[in-house]
């Protein structure tokens, strides 16, 4: 299947919070599982490494919680050559991975930058670098986890330190996804025979990828071929070296090292410049078992005690075995050669022996056996067969072939006999011998047969534990201490190794006759230890809120996990530490305290600086908060004036809603919803007013019409009144009045008034244009067009309003005789208004709105006066605009 972002991963941008903890920095790579990312954590503010895997690679939940189980269970693990993981999860429903993030180069580049130098790692230095890589893998085999080894995945610091990332594994990625279109074809040179074609994989399929890596990194390249054509290992490097590569990539799993520690046993034999011992692995299969690796991690380097691996006597038994054949076969040549000479003597004298059994005779022909051809067939005496120490190695039993077929002991009892059962024919005297060059020879005298040897065979048991100095007990007897050898018979034992603070390990092991076990315990401590200390000393020590004592502070049995320390020491700063306890290891830290002058505050030590920095910033958060109470306060006034000046709107009543609106714009000037409706409504009152001004003219004409007998014009003018207002009473009642009029004058029961007198009081309109002498003072009915009145100049009010405080402004509005006539904006201070009208008795009202102490103010005055012709009247008002006042002053 093709690898698409768009079906296997969630839209990742630069910036975003992934699981509300982690900001995505920056993409570092893209492989098969997925997509990695640099990115911050929000809680320790430290970079990490975060890696989202494709959604196809878990079809059920059950899987994923499989996996998520498995990392989390190396939480714990901390192991020097293997990253730190961190956090598991799942966002935008993609599991996720975080892990501690280390800048430097991977294995891959370093390898790739050698190689354009045209050069490869030095032998040794590649060495060390693999034994911290096997170190790695050992602790993650202990957690039952392999399967991800390549040079991309394992990380070279500055100080030649090898790091093993993505420690989770790979096995849980399906085979046809890593295989699948050429998606993984880095991984496959790395990946084990058997896990290409899907079968079940253990942590010698490590072995396999470890040893591909080690080839490449001394000049090898793992696409051409590791192995030649004749199963060599197609590099000029030492033999040594060559063993070990061989071993690890054999096809057979069964041929390669069983586990993590045996090929940690080799490499520090080679550091060392020994030649480590390599069993054989093609002449014969052995039938194992996947086997896990042990569990306690082996330390750096630096802390190896090299310690050289015992030899193996295989080889030597072997030889020796040879060597005590050849002497057999020479001793068993020798014993026929004298007793076929004995009896040729006797032949020759005519001397018939007396046999001790029936002889039988046979036909004259006798077939001598044949000898292997050797130089010595008769060793001296004094020589004996010897191991290399000197002791003396028992003969076995070896059968000889002839055609005589004689039962001879090589191992005689205590009285050695010869007892001769040959088939034998006595040869005449004058017979020629068959043997004429041992006739020649003297006489010697009959070699006496070999003392008897006894076949030493040691059945022999290596135990060794990490750490050493554990009790051996075997069958339930106590034997000694680790390291300790010692023979044993074969059969089946049960072997238990304890140490006081460690798990017990316990095994059952079956031992061969002459075989030689070797056993290594890896013992799993159960408790750490801490050791604290501060400067100044005698501080209060605080384990996960238990106060523990007082520094210097040891204890020394802890049980593993993650623990938080906090100090505290009066006019010191409290300082919290995170440790994290491993079984087996002392965690020794040092702390040196910050402050000395410090005040207690707020139920803390901190400097006089940080008390006031506390309380200002206390200060402006109150001033803050209520900064935004009030805003909160004034919007929601705002949304109510909003509220009541649009139903005035729909109402027609646009003066209230102008003073809402205005008392919305007091409180927030740019408003936009506000000026829009103050717009509306002030259009909506003008058109309302040149109405009124419409129908009150409309409606002194048709009086004017009736008064002067025109009832048709009349009638006209009052239908106009009535489409612009159809309720209008005064307009309905002179329409009926003038019909009435219309329909008597045509009956002639009304007279046409010869002169015009007026029947009905007319009312003054509001706007009128200078009437003409000889025609009415009616507007035409085409002309609808209004015309302000005429106004009489030099007569009016001046009108000055004096705010309590000018820099917070206000909205004045001035009413005359109930008329709303204009307003004013802002800063009200010395405001000038010059209003022409009529001459006689007026009611001047204002209105004024702002902002006080208690929020939006708002008063209004009224005041009457007697303007007369060409009079200006000053009028003050002093506005209050604090306590909401508004008065008029003399």
């Amino acid at each position: 299947m093709a690898f698409d972002d768009n079906n296997f991963f969630p839209m990742i941008r630069i910036g975003e919070r992934a699981s509300g903890r982690y900001r995505i920095l920056s993409e570092l790579g893209k492989g098969p599982q997925g997509k990695t990312f640099l990115a911050r954590d929000l809680q320790t503010q430290k970079e990490v490494a975060i890696k989202f895997f494709r959604k196809d690679l878990f079809t059920e939940k059950k899987d994923l919680n499989r996996f998520f189980k498995r990392v989390k269970s190396l939480y714990s693990l901390n192991d020097p050559h293997l990253v730190k993981v961190l956090d598991c999860g799942e966002y935008k429903g993609f599991p996720f991975v975080v892990s501690e993030f280390i800048p430097a180069a991977n294995l891959a580049e370093v390898i790739f930058e050698k190689r354009k130098e045209g050069k490869a790692f030095d032998l040794r230095e590649a060495g060390l670098l693999i034994l911290q890589i096997v170190q790695g893998i050992i602790s993650l085999h202990f957690h039952n986890i392999h399967g991800n080894l390549k040079p991309e995945n394992i990380i070279i610091t500055e100080d030649n330190k090898a790091i093993v990332t993505d420690p989770w594994g790979t096995e849980f990625i399906p085979p046809e996804i890593l295989m699948g279109e050429g998606l993984l074809s880095p991984l496959e040179s790395y990946m084990a025979p058997e896990r290409k074609i899907g079968r079940f994989i253990d942590v010698r399929s490590d072995i396999y990828s470890i040893g591909v890596i080690f080839f490449e990194m001394i000049g090898g390249d793992a696409s051409k071929g590791i192995l030649t054509p004749m199963g060599e290992i197609s590099l000029d490097v030492p033999e040594i070296l060559k063993g070990i590569i061989k071993r690890s990539v054999a096809i057979d799993p069964d041929d390669r090292y069983p586990n993590g520690s045996y090929l940690l046993d080799d490499l520090r034999t080679y550091l060392q410049g020994k030649t480590p011992y390599f069993e054989s692995f093609v002449t014969k299969k052995r039938k194992t078992h996947p086997q896990k690796a042990f569990p306690e991690d082996l330390g750096d380097v630096n802390d190896i005690e090299w310690k050289p691996v015992k030899k193996r006597k295989s080889g030597w038994i072997i030889l020796i075995l040879i060597l005590l054949f050849t002497f057999l076969l020479s001793a068993f040549g020798g014993y026929y050669y004298f007793k076929r000479k004995e009896r040729i003597e006797i032949a020759k004298k005519g001397i018939t022996p007396v046999p001790q059994e029936k002889v039988t005779p046979v036909p004259p022909e006798v077939k001598r056996p044949k000898i292997p051809e050797t130089k010595s067939t008769i060793l001296p005496k004094e020589k004996k067969a010897t191991t290399s120490k000197g002791k003396t190695k028992g003969l076995p039993q070896v059968k000889t072939p002839t055609t005589l077929k004689p039962k001879v002991s090589l191992v005689p009892k205590e009285k050695p006999s010869v007892t001769l059962k040959p088939k034998i024919t006595i040869i005449p005297k004058k017979t020629t011998s068959i043997l004429p060059e041992v006739a020649k020879k003297p006489p010697e005298k009959k070699k006496a047969p070999p003392k008897k040897t006894t076949t030493i065979v040691i059945t022999q048991l290596d135990i060794r534990s990490n750490p050493p100095g554990a009790k051996i007990i075997i069958d339930g007897k106590e034997k000694g201490e680790t390291p300790f050898s010692l023979t044993i018979s074969p059969g089946e034992h049960n072997v238990i190794i304890k140490k006081d603070g460690y798990s017990t390990w316990k095994k059952n092991i079956e031992i061969k006759k002459g075989e030689s076990k070797k056993l290594v315990a890896y013992l799993k401590a159960r408790y750490g230890s801490l050791y604290l200390d501060t400067i100044p000393s005698n501080a209060d020590i605080y384990i996960n809120g238990k106060k523990a004592g007082k520094t210097p502070l040891e204890l020394k049995k802890i049980k593993p996990g993650k623990y938080l320390i906090k100090i505290k020491k009066e006019r010191y700063y409290e300082q919290e530490v995170p440790i994290n306890i491993i079984a087996g290891r002392r965690v020794k830290k040092q702390i040196k305290l910050k402050g000395g002058n410090l005040v207690f505050f707020r139920n803390r030590w901190m400097t006089l600086e940080e008390k006031e920095s506390i309380l200002k910033k206390e200060k402006e958060k109150a001033k803050k908060e209520a900064e935004i109470k009030e805003a909160q306060k004034r919007k929601a006034k705002i949304r109510k004036l909003l509220a009541y000046a649009q139903k005035n709107i729909s109402k027609g009543k646009y003066d209230e809603a102008i003073r809402d609106l205005n008392g919305v714009l007091a409180l927030e000037p740019e408003n936009q919803k506000a000026l829009r409706l103050i717009k509306k409504a002030r259009k909506a009152r003008r058109e309302k007013m040149l109405r009124k001004i419409k129908i009150a003219n409309r409606l002194s004409a048709g009086i004017d019409f009736m008064d002067k007998g025109k009832y048709e014009d009349a009638i006209k003018e009052f239908d106009a009144v009535l489409k612009l207002d159809p309720e209008n009473e005064k307009a309905k009642e002179y329409r009926l009045k003038a019909k009435i009029a219309l329909l008597e004058l045509k009956r002639g029961i009304r007279k046409k008034p010869e002169k015009e007198a007026k029947l009905i009081k007319p009312i003054k309109p509001l706007k009128t244009e200078k009437p003409k002498p000889s025609t009415s003072i009616a507007p035409k009915v085409k002309k609808e067009a209004s015309v302000k009145p005429k106004l009489i100049e030099k007569t009016g009010f001046d009108i000055l309003i004096f705010p309590y405080n000018p820099s917070s402004g206000g909205i004045a509005t001035i009413y005359l005789d109930g008329e709303r006539v204009t307003s004013l904006k802002g800063d009200l201070l010395q405001k000038l208004l010059f209003i022409g009208t009529q001459p006689g008795a007026h009611e001047l009202k204002v209105k004024c709105v702002g902002v006080g102490e208690r929020g939006l103010m708002q008063a209004s005055a009224r005041q009457k006066f007697f303007l007369r012709p060409g009079e200006v009247i000053t009028v003050k008002l002093e506005w209050n605009n604090n306590k909401g006042i508004l008065k008029f002053i003399d």
